[in-house]
C-alpha cells in the first residue's frame, strides 16, 4: 500500500471471531500476529506495516464488514511500535 504522504507498508487482512469493538481483544490479537508478519515486512525492506482485522460479514444480499487497522512504523532506533496500542 502507498499513503498519500509517506513511505510504503505491507498489509495484511484477515478475518476475526472477535468483537470489533474490543480493542483490547483485538490488540492482543494483532500482536500474535505482529512477529510473524513483521519478518515480511522487513525481508521487503519497509518501515511501515498494517494488520485489519474484519469482522465476520453481516446481512443477506448486501453484505457489510467492519474493520479496525493497526499501524506499525519502525521508528529511527530500529525498534517497531504499534500507532494505535492500546497500552499507550
Amino acid at each position: 500500500m502507498y499513503f498519500s504522504k509517506g513511505a510504503p507498508a505491507l498489509v495484511l487482512k484477515y478475518q476475526t471471531d472477535l468483537n470489533i469493538n474490543d480493542k483490547a481483544a483485538l490488540q492482543s490479537e494483532a500482536g500474535e500476529i505482529w512477529p510473524m508478519f513483521k519478518k515480511d515486512v522487513e525481508h521487503e525492506n519497509l518501515s511501515s506495516a498494517l494488520i485489519i482485522a474484519n469482522a465476520v460479514p453481516q446481512g443477506t444480499l448486501i453484505k457489510t464488514v467492519h474493520s479496525y487497522n493497526f499501524v506499525y512504523e519502525k521508528t529511527a532506533d530500529g525498534t517497531w511500535r504499534c500507532l494505535n496500542d492500546t497500552a499507550n
